[in-house]
């Protein structure tokens, strides 16, 4: 569990630092950098660590984030394309997103003190 905890925290300590920024190739890029770590952090740890239903059960609720990351992090996808069009507006929202980021922060630190059993019910929050 310490393991998962550890893949987590790097995403929500770089969600948290994050400013809003210039939206530039080179801006995603670098947070594609440390997004995609974190994925093959995840990929690694239920792998090594989780039957397959559990790993089945995560995947459920994260592939859909992950294959957005993804898909952002190639090159030429419209979805980067549209982001860098898009991304003043994005900045806008930042606020927001620290907030959301601090209450995921506040899960994971509660999550580390109780059983695995009852970590499922506190993602439902």
């Amino acid at each position: 569990m310490r393991e998962l905890d550890l893949c987590l925290a790097s995403v929500t300590v770089f969600t948290q630092g994050a400013n809003p920024h210039a939206i530039t190739n080179s801006e995603i890029n670098r947070q594609c950098k440390i997004l995609l770590e974190t994925d093959g952090c995840l990929r690694n740890y239920t792998q090594r660590c989780m039957t397959e239903s559990q790993g089945q059960l995560l995947y459920m609720f994260a592939d859909g984030g992950l294959d957005l990351i993804r898909d952002l992090c190639k090159p030429e996808s419209k979805l980067r394309s549209s982001y860098l069009k898009h991304g003043d507006c994005l900045n806008g929202q930042h606020k927001a997103q620290q907030k959301c980021m601090r209450d995921f922060q506040a899960s994971l630190e509660r999550a580390a003190d109780i059983d695995w059993q009852d970590r499922l019910k506190l993602g439902c929050w």
